[in-house]
């Protein structure tokens, strides 16, 4: 009878391995996603602000200007 190195055992252990690192990887994809959203999301809303600033400066009297 011929020894088979590959025991059910270590089969167990590979497939919980193969899922550990493909969860990892999908949660580093859906955190890098997260943070890019957020400073995407910062972005616009520093470019949101800056453009009612100047509006808000635009449309003052030159008297307050001044």
């Amino acid at each position: 009878m011929a020894s088979n190195p590959v025991t059910p055992r270590k089969g167990v252990y590979t497939l919980v391995l193969l899922a550990i690192w493909e969860i990892w990887k999908e949660w580093n994809e859906i955190e890098s996603g997260a943070l890019a959203r957020t400073w995407l999301i910062r972005g616009r809303d520093r470019a949101v602000w800056r453009t009612a600033a100047a509006a808000q400066a635009i449309s003052r009297p030159m008297s307050y200007a001044s």
